[in-house]
């Protein structure tokens, strides 16, 4: 006689305000519950997304306070897998995706789905090591886009493997699409939304608004958003006079507020499994500016939708910002085109595509 529920245990490291983070929480918000039982390990701690799974009503536990691999979180992983007893293990993010595996293979149980949310440049060679040897255990890993897929298998597999799939992203964005189109002002108003980290270069920006002061002492830039290089970034303001033109204002749960207040997204992200944030940002009308790192381009092209500039390239970012305040027609005219690509997006479909998934391997 078959289960009444498929039983899915998600692992991923913790509950910050990252992308992996925002869509595992989407996903598990929208799948049927007559048809899953959801439970979700966060392994090392918290984080501020915890109290939208604690809102939501969806089954978690957070194993330890450590955001470092220890024996506490293994154990803790392969005690809650063994009791919950699931049917399907998907992982997410690296340190889960190693432990979660282990424990899965120690349990001799099969169907492991792995998502890989970025493309990871940061790794050492000992990282990709791992993830090949991971792979090999690995009933299905999905991608978030096609340029994360290429890298995948490009970096992080023996060879070439058919496992390895580009899937949608969840993430919900239809409390934003009533937001119109906005109209750069003379005083522009600038956001970034991101984690504080090399990865997203954030420093260039900064250099970039420190040109911009001079030729625009009015300019605003508001950047979202918390981690290791939070304090740097701060005395970097302090130290150049740019308090009155940046604010630094950490981590912000209401992003719908925030995006309302501004005219002009920039993510100057040295590279990107696909920029999430991104899509909200379309979607609340925001002009875009980025970079054409990972799967960026598979939705924003250059003098088309989006103001493409360079990695870690602070003139690029500064000609292309001066470019937006004496021309704003030009970015009120690409935010209405990014607009209308984020109305096409049907999360209701992503998340059928994603029961799909989940039921046909089930059922192999």
């Amino acid at each position: 006689m078959p289960k009444k529920t498929i039983k899915l245990i998600h692992i991923i490291t913790g509950f910050h305000l990252g992308g992996a983070e925002k869509t595992l929480f989407t996903l598990c918000q929208n799948l049927n519950k007559n048809k899953f039982d959801i439970y979700i390990l966060a392994l090392f701690d918290g984080g501020p997304l915890e109290s939208f799974f604690k809102k939501a009503n969806i089954r978690y536990k957070i194993i330890t306070k450590s955001n470092k691999l220890s024996f506490k979180a293994f154990h803790g992983c392969f005690r809650e897998i063994k009791k919950f007893d699931p049917d399907i293990v998907h992982t997410h993010l690296f340190g889960a995706d190693l432990i979660g595996t282990i424990c899965t293979i120690l349990q001799k149980r099969k169907k492991l789905i792995c998502t890989e949310h970025n493309v990871n440049q940061d790794y050492k060679w000992y990282h990709r090591f791992v993830k090949k040897i991971l792979s090999l255990f690995t009933y299905k890993t999905l991608t978030i886009s096609k340029a994360v897929e290429n890298y995948i298998q490009k970096n992080e597999r023996f060879f070439y493997d058919p496992k390895v799939k580009t899937f949608p992203y969840p993430v919900d964005i239809s409390h934003l699409l009533s937001a119109k189109p906005k109209t750069p002002l003379k005083y522009t108003k600038f956001l970034c939304i991101a984690r504080l980290v090399p990865q997203k270069g954030i420093i260039y920006l900064l250099e970039a608004f420190k040109k911009l002061v001079k030729d625009f002492p009015k300019i605003k830039l508001t950047i979202v958003g918390n981690g290791p290089l939070y304090h740097q970034f701060q005395n970097y303001i302090f130290q150049n006079q740019l308090t009155h033109n940046i604010c630094l204002v950490g981590t912000k749960k209401n992003t719908k507020k925030i995006l309302n207040k501004h005219h002009v997204f920039i993510l100057p992200s040295l590279w990107e499994g696909r920029g999430i944030v991104i899509l909200e940002a379309m979607a609340a009308g925001l002009s875009i500016i980025t970079t054409p790192v990972g799967g960026i381009p598979e939705n924003l092209k250059s003098k088309k939708n989006a103001f493409i500039i360079k990695p870690k390239n602070i003139n690029s970012i500064y000609h292309t910002i001066k470019k937006i305040i004496k021309n704003p027609k030009t970015a009120h005219i690409k935010a209405n085109k990014t607009h209308t690509i984020a109305k096409k997006y049907s999360l209701k479909k992503i998340i059928k595509t994603y029961q799909n998934l989940y039921l046909k391997i089930y059922h192999q």
